[in-house]
């Protein structure tokens, strides 16, 4: 019988899990953004298909940078809520990353490149 990593952490990322939505919220999206892949994609984001999954999540992308000790995470939430954050990859580092040991929120700065790469048409909500 095989186990998916995500089967084998969740129960131990209940404990240690932060609130995506209150801790890295970005921005809500006002209309439907379309399809992000290929614009995400574009600028070097990966879906991200390991990542803890939370309610009424869409998807999940990642973008890796120094060398791939660290990532970019965001995700989408059906009510169009992007959250976002900074972090050491859990190849690097799995306990760390999984303790969110280094990770903080996006900048402002780094929120604006998210939503130019996007090409939001229909504006945000701060």
């Amino acid at each position: 019988m095989k186990l998916s990593m995500q089967k084998l952490i969740r129960p131990l990322a209940k404990l240690v899990v932060k609130d995506d939505r209150r801790e890295y919220y970005l921005f809500r999206l006002q209309q439907p953004a379309g399809d992000l892949q290929d614009r995400l994609s574009s600028y070097g984001w990966q879906p991200n298909l390991k990542g803890y999954v939370y309610e009424g999540q869409i998807s999940q992308w990642r973008r890796l940078v120094n060398n791939g000790r660290n990532e970019y995470h965001i995700r989408l939430y059906t009510d169009g809520v992007i959250t976002g954050h900074f972090s050491l990859t859990p190849e690097r580092g799995f306990l760390r990353h999984l303790l969110a040991i280094g990770s903080r929120p996006m900048t402002k700065e780094e929120v604006k490149e998210l939503i130019s790469q996007l090409s939001i048409q229909g504006g945000i909500e701060w």
